[in-house]
C-alpha cells in the first residue's frame, strides 16, 4: 500500500495563518508532498476572488497536483478552481 503526503493550506483574504502560502506550498512541493489541498474560506466575493488569484501564483510555482475546494456554491465555482490549475475540485455535501 502507497501512502501519500497531502498538505492542506487554508486560504482566508489571501494568507495562510498570516503567512506567505505561495512559499509555504513551494515548500511543500519541494519537500516531497505528493499532492497540495488548498481550501479557500472566504466569505465574499472580493476575498474569493483573492484567494483564488492566490491558487494561481500557488500553481505557477508548484510541481506537484493541486485539489481546490472551500467556497462552491454553483457550477460557476467550481469552472473558477479548475482555472486556477488545480486538477480536481473539492465538494463539500454537507452544506445545503
Amino acid at each position: 500500500m502507497k501512502k501519500l503526503i497531502v498538505p492542506e493550506i487554508y486560504l482566508k483574504n489571501g494568507l495562510c495563518d498570516g503567512e506567505n502560502p505561495v512559499e509555504l506550498a513551494k515548500y511543500f512541493s519541494e519537500a516531497g508532498a505528493d499532492a497540495i489541498v488548498l481550501y479557500d474560506l472566504s466569505s465574499e466575493d472580493a476575498e474569493h476572488d483573492v484567494n483564488l488569484h492566490v491558487m494561481k501564483e500557488i500553481y505557477r510555482v508548484v510541481e506537484v497536483p493541486l485539489f481546490g475546494g472551500g467556497n462552491i456554491n454553483r457550477v460557476e465555482d467550481v469552472k473558477k478552481i479548475l482555472y486556477t490549475g488545480c486538477e480536481k475540485a473539492i465538494l463539500n455535501f454537507s452544506k445545503e
